[in-house]
């Protein structure tokens, strides 16, 4: 009842890596936030990347789009205007996307 198979060769893929999402990262701090946080995007591809932070209704309240070959972008930004809140923070690049959610308290 034992099966040997001799000689012959079985190959599985548990899962791929995309090389270009490997390349892209994204972190918040503080998070929660309350008056500022701080945005750290890098990237080691050669193409631009975009950042927009919106409410979970899809309103837009920040966006900007790197230019190509930046490896990375940080910025302090300013919410202390913002209400309290989940956001959605969203990078994309070379077709790639990658998603954060922001507490602003």
């Amino acid at each position: 009842d034992n099966i040997i198979a001799v000689g012959s060769t079985s190959c599985i893929t548990v899962g791929t890596v995309n090389p270009t999402e490997a390349n892209l990262s994204l972190s918040l701090a503080p998070n929660p936030a309350q008056g500022r946080v701080n945005v750290a995007v890098s990237s080691l591809g050669n193409a631009p990347v975009a950042l927009s932070i919106t409410d979970l209704q899809g309103k837009q309240y920040y966006f900007q789009e790197s230019e190509a070959g930046q490896m990375e972008i940080n910025h302090s930004l300013d919410i202390s205007t913002w209400s309290s809140g989940m956001y959605l923070v969203t990078i994309q690049s070379e077709g790639v996307t990658k998603h954060e959610k922001l507490i602003v308290e």
